[in-house]
């Protein structure tokens, strides 16, 4: 099971078709929105989001490129994509294949 939210991020499909093609995995692809996510965006996640969209527009007009827009402290900054990769974390198989035996029957 693979599950992967990255809303705007690039193209899923294509995505979908490398993974299933690397992992010899069925992959489905399901566009959420915010419905199906629990209801319409709270003004909080407009403002978040033209904040995040405003820093990130300041960040180019500065020079500073390949960098992710994050909340640190409540302030709003950025990190360098290499950084926010470099820590990705790994599942553990035998979580993910305890957690198929649950869920496919």
């Amino acid at each position: 099971m693979i599950i992967i939210f990255a809303e705007g991020a690039g193209n899923v499909q294509e995505a979908a078709k490398l993974i299933s093609k690397k992992l010899k995995f069925d992959v489905r692809v399901s566009s959420l929105g915010y419905i199906q996510r629990g209801g319409s965006p709270s003004a909080r996640s407009r403002i978040l989001a033209t904040e995040f969209g405003w820093y990130a527009i300041e960040l180019i007009k500065k020079g500073i490129r390949n960098s992710v827009v994050v909340t640190r402290e409540c302030k709003l900054a950025h990190v360098p994509i290499r950084e926010v990769v470099r820590n990705c974390k790994k599942i553990d198989p035998r979580f993910i294949n305890n957690l198929i035996q649950k869920v496919a029957i």
